[in-house]
This record gives C-alpha cells, structure tokens and sequence, in this order.
C-alpha cells in the first residue's frame, strides 16, 4: 500500500486474515508491505481506513482473492 501525501492521515488495510498493514508512523512517501503466504485462490474479505489523530473513517468490506 502507498501514501504519497504529507497530510497527517494514515493508511490501514485490514483483512479478515487478522493480518493488519498500515502507514502509520511513517514519513510520506511510505510504501508498506506485509509477507506471507496465503492460500491461492482463497476469498476473503477487506476494508480500508484513513485515520489522523486517532479518528478512523473505514470503507465497506470487499472481496479480495489471494
């Protein structure tokens, strides 16, 4: 995932998996990335949230395919 804006907001990706991926602390341009292995073809579910100053406005779920 990418933030490119210095604005104070971060990124968090979080699907169903447990496994969160976020922007948060880092200097923009950030780029983050989490490893692991997922089976191929599995479904899951996902949202997206911006957050600044501990205030998180997050997207619907959506179905993700690993």
């Amino acid at each position: 995932m990418r933030d490119f804006l210095r604005d104070g907001y971060a990124i968090h990706a979080k699907p169903e998996t447990g496994r969160t991926v976020s922007t948060a602390g880092r200097t923009a341009p950030a780029m983050v990335c989490k490893k692991g292995r997922l089976p191929d073809g599995n479904k899951y579910m996902m949202h997206a949230c911006l957050s600044i100053q501990g205030a998180y406005t997050c997207s619907k779920d959506h179905e993700i395919t690993a």
